[in-house]
């Protein structure tokens, strides 16, 4: 069944119930499906809808205008290039493979109550237009790979997986810190952050759920983006050694 935007937008219900009783949104001949809730402990939850489809910019637009997001995160995401196609870091056009999420973040750039944030690692990702200078000076094939889509905030990281991880301790720190707590609250009510803990926790990084997704991807022969290789790495970098000492330091530093 589709619900109509006006109906998410004016009548005051919550769209959580309404996605999740009809199962999609439906804009015109364009539907919306994977329905993401973000549940912030005490707080109001918010949806977010990826598209399945290709979508015409007014269509987006308008999706994200009833207030169903108000950041955007990608992170190790393909973005498009100056030419309007997709590269990875060596240089191969893998447009059929991707689909114009930048779209998004471009219909979000008008809308002032929405921002977005870029993660890569290569130049090529989607935000890293916010950088494409210095993408296109320092980074091989920088001259033709280096997206051309801006995120409002970019961060660049030795490996995307680690700026993703990192994004997530400092949201888990946000949210359980006593003072940031009391800034939120305009020094009026009392403390509940400590109480949020086990659950910001969930969202976390961990070594054996990352470990466990590596495991999924050498599964279904998903191969490294820079090897070329089905394995246990991500960039040419082993998981134990390397990412897993990353993922439990930043862990350690988070919740100690």
């Amino acid at each position: 069944m589709a619900l109509p935007l006006d109906t998410l937008q004016q009548d005051g219900t919550d769209a959580k119930d309404k996605v999740r009783s009809q199962g999609s949104v439906d804009f015109g001949n364009w539907e919306f499906g994977s329905v993401v809730w973000s549940l912030p402990p005490g707080g109001r939850s918010r949806c977010g809808v990826v598209a399945v489809k290709p979508l015409p910019h007014g269509c987006l637009a308008l999706l994200l205008a009833c207030r169903l997001f108000d950041h955007l995160v990608a992170i190790e995401r393909s973005g498009k290039a100056a030419d309007g196609n997709y590269y990875n870091a060596r240089k191969v056009n893998i447009k059929h493979l991707v689909d114009p999420i930048d779209d998004l973040f471009l219909a979000a750039q008008k809308i002032p109550s929405i921002s977005s944030t870029g993660i890569g690692d290569g130049g090529n990702e989607l935000g890293m237009g916010k950088v494409k200078t210095s993408v296109k000076k320092y980074i091989k094939n920088g001259d033709v790979i280096a997206c051309d889509v801006e995120a409002d905030f970019a961060v660049i990281a030795g490996v995307s997986n680690w700026g993703g991880y990192a994004l997530a301790c400092a949201l888990y720190l946000l949210n359980t810190s006593n003072i940031h707590g009391h800034y939120l609250r305009k020094a009026i009510g009392s403390t509940t952050a400590s109480s949020k803990a086990l659950v910001w926790a969930q969202a976390l990084p961990s070594v054996l759920k990352e470990e466990k997704m590596m495991k999924i991807l050498v599964q279904y022969q998903v191969r490294s983006g820079v090897t070329g290789n089905v394995g246990m790495e991500v960039d040419g970098l082993p998981f134990h050694g390397t990412h897993a000492e990353m993922i439990q330091e930043l862990i350690d530093v988070t919740t100690t």
